[in-house]
């Protein structure tokens, strides 16, 4: 599949993620296996010290991540991940996220994923897994979801 074709799938996903879009977060690139996201950063953004809040830096490697994850198959929730906070994100304009699949198993999926402030400073690490919600079809949609979780 051709990123333009992914980039749509990831933006039609995220149409019914509001928090990604009200926060401000924005997919920027993507393909098979891996994505990119961006967040200009705002007032709403820092936490009482004026640096970016951690629970910021950790929805977007989370909302990246995801994207990576469901460009090779149905992909769900977050069901683990190791996080690092390697300095303060101070006076920033601007952060971005590249996330790539390590391993996609038949039930979990594996992701790093790495913020970089607008000084190309790398600010945040994560490896994050996710729940496969169906087995691997190598012919199916790499955007085929289930839409509801009660049968999870």
């Amino acid at each position: 599949m051709d990123r333009n074709t992914i980039l749509e799938k990831l933006h039609q996903i995220n149409e019914r993620d509001t928090f990604f879009y009200e926060n401000g977060m924005r997919v920027l690139d993507a393909g098979e296996g891996w994505a990119v996201s961006g967040m200009k950063v705002e007032p709403k953004h820092l936490n009482p010290l004026g640096v970016v809040h951690g629970g910021c830096l950790f929805a977007i490697a989370d909302s990246t991540s995801g994207g990576a994850a469901n460009t090779l198959g149905s992909c769900g929730p977050t069901i683990s991940g190791d996080v690092y906070f390697l300095r303060p994100v101070a006076g920033a304009k601007e952060i971005t996220c590249q996330a790539r699949v390590v391993k996609r198993g038949r039930h979990i999926v594996v992701v790093d994923c790495s913020i970089k402030d607008d000084r190309e400073r790398e600010v945040f690490k994560a490896t994050l897994q996710y729940m496969v919600l169906e087995e691997a079809d190598p012919s199916a949609s790499p955007f085929k979801r289930l839409t509801e979780f009660d049968n999870v």
